[in-house]
């Protein structure tokens, strides 16, 4: 085989027919367990960065696809009139993007406490490893899952994500407006989702301190062996001895 080739031709068949948004999920649970697991990795913040999607978003969005894998009404291509040429036999049974979206975090949300109620009744228990295999389990047999349904449909009634017409429709919104007062809408708009996203960066890669400072505690030991901060000796006779726990916290 010639290594000169694309890169693409290298990848087995069934990995180069996934959608790509199967394809993104199964690429965000691996990263994710890369974060989780890899010396040196696990300790940074990309841990945070990536786990949150895993837990929130990505068990959700897999399970929708598997349970929805046609295209909703607004997800169908015009035809050549201009008219929706799958509309009318979808809208019965499809879902739009928005309704994905927002089913994906609610599936989630309720999923994924459930894997950990299941793990709870086994020897694994709740931590970190069976909850990462069980997680990732579930994600990569739902889309599995997803793809084996999208294919057994015709090309014209799959899901798709229609990433490039989000980026034509994004490219001339910003850089061919209609109007001088769109394009400063524009430019405003796009710097505060930059100073939004990164707000919240900053607020995940780098939480608040907590308050510092020191503390200083003398404890006594009652009848019952426990140490108490009561029952101080106040009186001593010659050649006796009591004894003080003192604690110091920093």
């Amino acid at each position: 085989m010639s290594s000169g080739g694309p890169v693409r031709l290298h990848v087995p068949e069934q990995l180069r027919q996934l959608p790509a948004d199967l394809v993104a999920v199964v690429g965000l649970v691996v990263l994710t367990n890369l974060t989780v697991f890899l010396p040196g990795v696990r300790a940074t913040p990309l841990r945070i960065v990536f786990g949150l999607p895993l837990v929130l978003f990505v068990p959700g969005y897999a399970l929708i696809a598997a349970l929805f894998p046609e295209a909703g009404t607004d997800d169908a291509e015009p035809t050549a009139d201009g008219t929706d040429g799958t509309a009318a036999a979808l809208s019965d049974r499809g879902i739009d993007g928005i309704e994905r979206v927002a089913l994906s975090f609610g599936l989630s949300i309720a999923v994924v406490p459930l894997l950990g109620l299941v793990l709870n009744f086994t020897p694994w228990g709740i931590r970190l490893v069976p909850i990462m295999v069980a997680v990732s389990g579930f994600t990569f047999a739902m889309t599995a899952l997803a793809a084996s349904r999208r294919q057994a449909l015709p090309p014209e009634e799959r899901f798709s994500v229609p990433y490039r017409q989000w980026l034509d429709d994004g490219r001339t919104e910003l850089f061919e407006p209609d109007s001088r007062t769109d394009a400063v809408l524009n430019v405003v708009l796009v710097c505060s989702v930059l100073l939004a996203a990164g707000s919240v960066a900053y607020a995940v890669t780098v939480p608040k301190q907590g308050e510092s400072f020191s503390e200083f505690y003398l404890l006594t030991e009652n009848e019952t062996g426990d140490l108490v901060a009561d029952g101080y000796p106040t009186e001593f006779q010659r050649g006796e001895s009591r004894t003080l726990t003192v604690g110091i916290g920093n």
